[in-house]
């Protein structure tokens, strides 16, 4: 069988994150995050560029629906600084300066063409070695039709793959909304989604997935995430089963008592679950406690989850 070549990874910022991704996110490639308002995207994608500065990378951070003053204060919120960081903000009042007398253009059109004319301009300028983009949900709008979006992407990803750049963008999902998601993942090397949802009981649940990631044996599925200061976006990966082959064959563990442990043709085996049923008082307790005690006894490490 030909040996799968490695490819080069750049850190997402995220420790958990690029644990699920088994390394980080493939080099000089196009990326969307996806999620609701509030769900840790602009949060993700600062660490993603503070990651690039730490190792000495050019990084932009191209907005068009926050300010870098607003930036800053989720930068501030968790004691950085945006240092290193290029942030390009644009507006449509920016972009359409000087182009507002020009009606013989539909207004969409317009806006479109100098949108892209000054991002363009922006990492020509500062030839940036990864970018976020902030956010496609006003490239969205502005395009109005899912074919145009999508040609959009195509010339966007085109653009940035000849510059060997690291690209993430952001874009606005609500919850049941349906954004033309099937074509954005057509289009992306990887589609990773931030989920928010309120629990019947208890706060707000964080969870990550990455729904593709080409030529990467990512683990699947949902992961919890948090967003805690000073750290920002933390993800716990899921405990993925080892394969077969990982599988080491089973000890018996003794419980210290022979008669008990002969009972079990010489102990319990390992890997395995053993539930214990009875009345009260009928040593339930008891007998549980032999087999963390013998494994105390081995230097071995014991346990014990109690709920009354």
């Amino acid at each position: 069988m030909t040996e799968r070549k490695k490819q080069p990874v750049v850190s997402s910022g995220i420790a958990g994150l690029d644990e699920i991704l088994r390394g980080g996110l493939p080099a000089s490639n196009f990326y969307i995050v996806q999620g609701d308002p509030g769900a840790g995207k602009t949060t993700a994608a600062l660490q993603f560029l503070r990651a690039g500065v730490a190792a000495g990378e050019r990084c932009i951070y191209v907005s068009l629906s926050q300010t870098a003053a607003e930036l800053q204060a989720i930068a501030s919120s968790h004691g950085w600084t945006l240092d290193g960081i290029r942030v390009e903000e644009l507006s449509a009042s920016e972009t359409l300066s000087g182009a507002a007398d020009q009606t013989i253009f539909q207004t969409a059109d317009l806006r479109l063409d100098e949108t892209r004319k000054a991002i363009e301009r922006a990492i020509e300028e500062h030839k940036p070695h990864r970018l976020v983009y902030d956010s496609l949900l006003e490239i969205r709008l502005i395009t109005g039709d899912t074919p145009r979006f999508r040609r959009e992407l195509i010339g966007f990803k085109a653009f940035l793959a000849k510059r060997g750049i690291v690209a993430v963008l952001l874009d606005t999902q609500t919850s049941g909304g349906d954004h033309n998601g099937e074509e954005i993942e057509g289009i992306a090397h990887g589609v990773i989604r931030l989920d928010k949802s309120l629990e019947d009981y208890g706060g707000v649940r964080r969870r990550v997935e990455v729904s593709k990631m080409r030529g990467v044996p990512f683990a699947d599925g949902y992961h919890d995430m948090a967003i805690r200061e000073g750290e920002g976006v933390v993800v716990f990966p899921r405990i993925v089963p080892g394969s077969p082959a990982e599988v080491t064959k089973p000890q018996l563990i003794k419980s210290g008592v022979a008669a008990l442990d002969e009972m079990f043709g010489g102990g319990q085996e390992s890997g395995t679950i053993t539930l214990v049923i009875g009345q009260s008082g009928t040593g339930k307790s008891t007998m549980s406690s032999l087999y963390a005690t013998a494994a105390l006894q081995r230097s071995e490490s014991v346990a014990l989850f109690l709920f009354e």
